[in-house]
């Protein structure tokens, strides 16, 4: 397995701006800390969803 720390890496680091910064953004705009971790868990889990088929 060629460089398996550096590709979880790479995966967690894109699963946390997917999730970080639309979730920032809905804080920053509407000022719901609910919405934003909302917002924030769906993305992340869409990222995880398909992650299988990239």
């Amino acid at each position: 397995m060629p460089n398996l720390l550096g590709t979880v890496l790479w995966w967690a680091t894109l699963m946390l701006v997917v999730a970080v910064v639309p979730a920032f953004a809905a804080l920053v705009l509407m000022g719901s800390v609910t919405l934003a971790v909302t917002i924030g868990l769906m993305s992340a889990g869409g990222v995880s969803l398909a992650a299988p088929m990239i």
